[in-house]
């Protein structure tokens, strides 16, 4: 039973590595939030966010038809992100592991986010 139990030990400990590693190397991006202000083009049904916009990634005729909204205003209007503003990450936060991804929704610290409690971008 000696031998048994030793197997199993370490069967266990090498499971449990593994999940560790894994979860480190594995990584999630942060999702913008449905609060989150962004800038609505009615002209083209695009939004971008308002870091896309200090970046200069949007046409001058267009920064003076921007309207500001939020997210969660798009619904219904057929809106689509602004491709450039998007293959630069600008809708998206900080990756994090996935390991550090499950701790925090079971209460430990926060990563700090792109996104304030409002949905204030914090660039």
């Amino acid at each position: 039973m000696g031998a048994l139990a030793r197997n199993v030990g370490a069967t266990l400990g090498a499971i449990a590595v593994l999940v560790v590693v894994l979860g480190n190397a594995v990584t999630v991006g942060e999702m913008m939030p449905e609060n989150a202000r962004i800038l609505f083009d009615p002209g083209t049904s695009e939004y971008i966010s308002p870091p896309c916009l200090e970046s200069g990634l949007v046409m001058p005729d267009q920064a003076g038809r921007l309207i500001p909204m939020r997210v969660n205003g798009l619904r219904g209007r057929g809106a689509k992100p602004n491709t450039r503003c998007r293959d630069v990450d600008g809708f998206v936060g900080a990756e994090i592991s996935l390991i550090r991804s499950q701790l925090e929704r079971i209460g430990f610290p926060k990563h700090t986010s792109r996104w304030d409690e409002h949905g204030d971008w914090r660039w």
